[in-house]
């Protein structure tokens, strides 16, 4: 089997809490990352090199970076090297579309900027003998625009772009001429402007007699401000050490205003530049004390604000005993955000590094840092902002805590919030004689525990016994993930356990043998305690106080039935719905029952919702044209009943059949929706997406409160949802592609109804192969 490489692209989005400390150098509050959802997409030829440089945001979040291997429908373009890639997500974490692109040679974009006329992503085309910069615009559909490759008499590399209101500006270094300055034998720095449509405006080359390069950019409305480093002097400055930083002010038309350089005796570099209300950011990185500053480890961050004259204001210097550096920082309202990496940090004791993630308010006080990682190497490359949240992009070689791991690494887009919270993932099969994994999971239940059902292929489960072709499971978990038991049972026919649902009565389970279906109830422990022959199929089982519920068909009949049954397994009533369509859909509450489906007559066609009293009556019936969705969940309650449409709709009527509202969420990445679920305050609904599973939380009014993708990605498929007092348990399977078959692997996610505090370990994944 050839190595499978994922591309992981870190977008972490954190709701910005303020802890404030007295001295940032010597205590740190370490904060641990809420996940909101996880997306993970792979390059899938040989052992594909991949990593992600850069994240803008404008309508949606882009990222860019290189690969080569084969992005999922994608086609490789160069021959000899790697490709670049921009991948565009929605809000969600929903991937809308991806772009792999280049040329013969090797292609490594470094940068992005979304805007209003475009997305412009920058980068080198590498060749055998020569390097050539890259500047390529997309359309928000990731359409090709145009493309402007430009060389100088030597090498050249195009390191950072900025999008600003009337223009595009790049920058980085060369070894030629570009502004009728020649580098000699050390590159220069160079900053250049282009219109809308590619055109050049201005470019400006400059630097000392040794090695120089721009790789910041960043704008106020009037001035553009260029960062970067050299090793020698610029010109009117003075040469702290061996490499320094510098800052550059230009106005519009490329003048000069002022150049700022300073460093150390050591070596100091510069991550990023941001303009903010009190004037001018830089980050970066020294391996020596700044002036009034602290050296603590091998190498460490700093922050450092100008004034509009390109006045130093306060500069802070921070970090671990051991080796710190930084690559970007964002701005917010009032704070400062730092991305960076770090070895050896005082949250993960390892040989590698992690990412760090610094929040300093505008005068430079600590306020958090969040550090995460694994034993193996992780780093940030950029950062955004966008109201409250942050996102960040990096690699990493093993999957973050929380992940699971299916023999991918390298690159995932993970957002985190304090509502969708995820708290466990337990993965779980049966493995046959070849190694695949060879089980599938229908059903999910709540009650004193999880309880989930399917079937298994051609194997058995640790401990159990295989009885042949197909066989049915039930496993109990307890609330925390850990596996309590699993019952595997069968005939030697196809056998499989469709639905199951839980009380303080028991565990029903609803199964097939064959051509023939049963309704079987546990205890709590496992034990058997009666086995129902049914009839008919089963489609969908819904339990209260007032008995079991079945929905399906009967003796063969195309006619479908509702059958209601005690607890102890005694049939107490069975009634006909519709003998010409379909029932898509089964809820209860207190007062009754709720069945939706269609009638396909052809002298009456409709749709309907009804109402069934617990003895049987009808209590309404709600006619409902071909113009609404069909209806694949139903949810009732005390705030009413509640239907989830396979399209993108949700209906509310109260509990007399009255429609309170209607709500159509227009989303292009969902395409069906599955299952809805429902408390006394909020409705939880389950679709299916392009990009995988979502799961959606409204208040009683139809309003969204929180959004979360849950799962590995596009190979994803929703099962079920079931709630107990403070969670939400998704039940799902993902795909898995090897070169001999794809493995179909089932795995539960626990995640909090509401947000919890900042101090509680929210990493509580538990990843069981058994």
């Amino acid at each position: 089997m050839p190595r499978i490489t994922l591309l992981r692209l870190i977008v972490v989005s954190f709701v910005l809490f303020a802890f404030n400390t007295a001295d940032s150098s010597a205590h740190e509050d370490i904060l641990v990352p809420i996940v909101q959802w996880t997306h993970q997409f792979a390059a899938r030829i040989g052992p594909a090199y991949n990593e992600v440089s850069g994240v803008s945001i404008h309508d949606a979040v882009y990222v860019v970076g290189d690969t080569d291997g084969v992005l999922p429908g994608q086609s490789p373009v160069s021959e000899s090297g790697s490709d670049g890639f921009i991948r565009k997500y929605d809000f969600n974490g929903a991937e809308v579309w991806t772009r792999q692109f280049g040329t013969d040679d090797a292609d490594r974009p470094y940068g992005v900027a979304a805007h209003a006329s475009g997305i412009y992503v920058v980068g080198n085309v590498v060749g055998y003998s020569n390097w050539q910069a890259a500047l390529n615009k997309f359309d928000a559909d990731g359409n090709l625009v145009w493309t402007r490759q430009f060389a100088a008499s030597q090498q050249i590399s195009a390191d950072t772009i900025l999008a600003t209101q009337n223009a595009i500006y790049i920058g980085g270094w060369t070894y030629g001429v570009l502004d009728g300055v020649d580098s000699g034998a050390q590159p220069d720095a160079y900053v250049r402007k282009y219109d809308f449509d590619g055109n050049v405006i201005w470019t400006r080359q400059f630097g000392s007699d040794v090695y120089d390069v721009v790789t910041g950019l960043a704008e106020d409305g009037s001035f553009i401000y260029v960062t970067g480093t050299t090793f020698g002097a610029l010109d009117g400055q003075t040469s702290s050490g061996s490499q320094d930083v510098f800052v550059r002010k230009y106005d519009s038309n490329g003048n000069e205003i002022w150049t700022q350089q300073f460093g150390t005796a050591g070596y100091d570099s510069v991550g990023g530049i941001d303009i903010g209300r009190n004037g001018i950011y830089l980050v970066g990185t020294t391996n020596a004390a700044l002036p009034e500053q602290t050296h603590l480890g091998a190498s460490d961050v700093f922050i450092r604000l100008f004034d509009a004259d390109g006045n130093t204001v306060w500069t802070r210097q921070f970090g671990t005993p051991r080796e710190d550096w930084a690559a970007d920082l964002a701005l917010s309202d009032g704070s400062v955000h730092v991305i960076g990496a770090s070895l050896n940090g005082p949250e993960f004791q390892n040989n590698n590094y992690d990412v760090r993630v610094y929040s300093y308010d505008e005068n430079g006080n600590h306020v958090w840092t969040n550090e995460f990682g694994t034993e193996e190497y992780e780093d940030g490359r950029d950062i955004e902002v966008i109201g409250t949240d942050l996102y960040i992009v990096g690699n990493s070689d093993l999957p973050l805590p929380g992940e699971v791991d299916l023999n991918r690494s390298g690159m995932f887009l993970r957002k985190y919030t304090t509502a969708g919270i995820e708290q466990w993932t337990q993965q779980f099969g049966a493995t046959d004689a070849t190694g695949t994994n060879a089980a599938t999971a229908f059903g999910v239940a709540v009650h004193d525990a999880v309880y989930t059902v399917g079937r298994t292929y051609a194997a058995a489960f640790p401990g159990q016994t295989y009885y042949g072709e197909s066989d049915a499971y039930i496993r109990k978990v307890d609330l925390n993930g850990n596996e309590v038991w699993t019952r595997q049972f069968g005939t030697t026919a196809p056998d499989a356990a469709m639905a199951v649902v839980a009380d303080e009565t028991g565990v029903y389970v609803a199964y097939s043998s064959g051509s023939q279906y049963f309704v079987r109830q546990y205890d709590s422990d496992a034990n058997e305690q009666w086995t129902h022959t049914y009839d008919g199929a089963i489609w969908r089982i819904a339990l209260n106080s007032s008995g079991l519920y079945v929905l399906g068909t009967k003796d063969g009949q195309t006619q479908k039935y509702l059958t209601r049954f005690s607890s102890n397994g005694d049939e107490i009533w069975s009634l006909p719905i519709v003998d010409d369509g379909d029932v898509t859909g089964m809820g209860q509450d207190g007062s009754g029952v709720y069945v939706t489906g269609n009638s396909s007559s052809i002298d009456d066609p409709h749709r309907f919702l009804r109402k069934y009293n617990f003895d049987g009556a009808e209590a309404w019936t709600r006619r409902l044209t071909f113009e609404d969705p069909m209806y694949a969940g139903v949810a009732a309650g005390t705030a009413g009943v509640f239907l989830l449409g396979q399209d993108k709709r949700i209906r509310r009527y109260d509990s007399d059949g009255n429609e309170i509202w209607t709500r159509n969420f227009d989303m292009p990445d969902m395409l069906s929706g599955y299952n809805i679920a429902l408390d006394a305050d909020h409705i939880y609904a389950l679709w299916q997406a392009s990009s995988g599973v979502m799961i959606r939380r409204f208040d009683l009014d139809g309003n969204v409160e929180w959004t979360t993708t849950v799962g590995l990605g596009a190979w994803d498929r929703p099962i079920n949802i079931a709630l107990d007092a403070t969670h939400v348990y998704f039940l799902g399977s993902t795909t898995v592609q090897t070169d001999e078959s794809s493995e179909s692997i089932p795995y539960i996610t626990k995640l909090t109804k509401d947000a919890i505090n900042l101090d509680q370990t929210l990493y509580l994944p538990v990843i069981n192969d058994n």
